[in-house]
This record gives structure tokens, sequence and C-alpha cells, in this order.
């Protein structure tokens, strides 16, 4: 099965739905990263006081990373899977965007243990880097 990055729907290529969908487009994907954009909305879930939460973005990183999975998953015609932050290290917080800022965010796959990824997350604002961190990601089998 061919998948078109430009062309799908994000939700076809994660499993979670509105309100909580923290990615708009996946824009490029390769075997081991992946890179994301999101438009942060006035009514998104993880809006305080006109700013994304430090949560909001720690699950736009692991989003991508779940889009990047769904992707492989699409290719290979099977079912996206479920995937849950195991752990996360070395999170570094920069700053936090506003509402109609708009994120790039690019998740590396670092290692691959069982069902479990580990990956490097980035993401930035305007070319400004606003976070950093690992990601433990279990996938469920």
């Amino acid at each position: 099965m061919e998948v078109d990055i430009t062309t799908c729907s994000i939700l076809d290529l994660i499993p979670h739905r509105p309100p909580v969908v923290c990615v708009d487009r996946l824009l490029e994907v390769t075997d081991s990263a992946a890179t994301s954009s999101f438009l942060i909305r006035p009514d998104f879930i993880f809006v305080e006081h006109g700013k994304i939460t430090a949560s909001g973005l720690l699950e736009n990183a692991a989003q991508t990373a779940a889009a990047r999975a769904g992707y492989f998953y699409q290719l290979a015609d099977h079912p996206v899977q479920m995937g849950y932050i195991g752990a996360l290290r070395h999170v570094n917080v920069y700053e936090l965007p506003s509402i109609d800022d708009s994120l790039r965010t690019t998740v590396t796959i670092q290692k691959k243990i069982v069902n479990m990824l580990i990956a490097a997350a980035v993401i930035h604002c305007d070319e400004k880097l606003i976070l950093d961190c690992e990601l433990r990601i279990i996938v469920e089998k």
C-alpha cells in the first residue's frame, strides 16, 4: 500500500481523536525520524491562559512519533497501534508558545527494544527551539 503524507489525513496515522489530536500534518518521514506541524488553536485542550502547556508539547512530540509509526503501519496495510508514554527523560521546556503559533516537531528514533521505542524529540516555533526531551514509548501489541 502506498501512503502519500501530503494528502492523507493525520487521523489515518494516529490512534488519537479530537479533542486530543496534537498534530495537523506529517511533513517528513524516514526509517528513523518524522517531522510534523501543528497550529495551536484557541480551543485546543492543552491551552491555558493563551499558551500551550508543557503537557501539550510533550503530547505533540509523542503523537509525532505515533504518526511516524502509523505511516509504516499503513504502508504494511496493518491497523494503527496504540502507544503510551512510558517515561520522559531530560525534558527541557524553553518557552510555551501562544495561540496561533505553529509548531514543527521532529522525533528521531534512537533505539527499539521489543515493544519500546526510545526517541529524541525537538520542537521549534518560528525556528526557535522550545522543547527537547527523550521519550520512551510503549507500543501495544
